[in-house]
């Protein structure tokens, strides 16, 4: 079973982080299977038929 972050265990984990003015990356896919990256650049919340999570929408790495 995959581990899920909540909201509470995310800024755990910011509040660990002495450099607060650090920009946030995400990784998606695997590393055998291919794997993109990207900067953050909204939060918002969303809800759909799998309920109610936060979104994070990030520019990959090398777009204009």
């Amino acid at each position: 079973m995959k581990m899920v972050m909540t909201v509470a265990d995310i800024l755990e984990k910011f509040s660990e982080v002495e450099d607060k003015t650090l920009p946030v990356e995400v990784s998606t896919g695997a590393e055998n299977k291919g794997r993109f990256y990207g900067l953050v650049y909204r939060i918002s919340e969303k809800e759909d038929y799998q309920g109610k999570r936060i979104l994070l929408t990030a520019e990959l790495e090398g777009e204009d």
